[in-house]
């Protein structure tokens, strides 16, 4: 957040709008909003890897559904304020983190 004496990177937040208003209510609006783009059959494959008893086919679908419903308002409102980054993730970790690092470096020059 520029202009303040505290810079925060939150992950996985806000994931809905009314969790956007409040933080921008009681915190303050970000600077900047990434969004780590993966393609949705590579986000099912991930989540049926981590090998988890109560995560099938279906739990995925829905888990994803749901998150794509709430998440997309959110995205569209940061785009339209100019905020947000796009980041395609599902490339090898130090290439994601060379974009995130840049981004994030030029948040604060």
């Amino acid at each position: 957040m520029k202009g303040s004496d505290k810079n925060m990177l939150i992950d996985g937040f806000p994931r809905n709008v009314e969790q956007r208003k409040a933080f921008e209510e009681q915190v303050q609006a970000p600077d900047a909003v990434l969004n780590l783009g993966v393609p949705k059959a590579t986000q099912q494959r991930w989540l049926l890897e981590r090998g988890r008893s109560d995560v099938n086919p279906e739990t995925v679908a829905k888990r994803l559904a749901v998150h794509e419903s709430e998440s997309a308002p959110v995205i569209k409102q940061y785009e339209a304020k100019g905020k947000l980054h796009h980041i395609a993730g599902a490339r090898p970790p130090e290439e994601v983190f060379h974009d995130v690092w840049h981004i994030i470096h030029d948040l604060e020059v």
